[in-house]
């Protein structure tokens, strides 16, 4: 195959859009404020409710059903990853102690939206059990 041939050949592979193969993932890196990993966080995807509370707020989640939820530990350097995810629209919980839980919602995976994400990045703040408020009465 003559050199011409096979750099036209390249082109229009580099050219062609990727194939979707397999089913969808999701990789998370889970952090502190400061961007240090937080190993042991415990990620929960859950598929989203059908309905979602008027305020946006789920509060304990009842409408859950936690058998279709996968979950997912942060290794040392912060990363989770959730394999073979069903095309649907989820919510993800992250929760690790002395940190406040963080949930990202709706969080469309697969081919359900353009925008899907195949990696999230979150940041868990820590909880305050000894701050003080002051108060200045006048």
């Amino acid at each position: 195959m003559s050199s011409s041939i096979l750099a036209a050949l390249l082109a229009v592979l580099a050219a062609s859009p990727p194939v979707f193969t397999g089913a969808p993932s999701l990789s998370a890196l889970v952090t502190d404020p400061e961007g240090e990993p937080t190993p042991g966080a415990v990620l929960l995807l859950c598929p989203l409710p059908d309905e979602v509370p008027a305020d946006g707020t789920f509060g304990t989640f009842p409408l859950v059903k936690t058998a279709a939820c996968s979950q997912s530990i942060a290794d040392a350097g912060g990363h989770a990853a959730f394999r073979d995810v069903p095309e649907d629209t989820y919510f993800l919980v992250v929760s690790l102690d002395g940190y406040s839980n963080t949930a990202l919602f709706p969080l469309p995976i697969g081919r359900l939206s353009p925008v899907a994400p195949q990696e999230v990045a979150v940041v868990l703040n820590p909880v305050c059990f000894d701050c003080v408020s002051v108060a200045v009465l006048e």
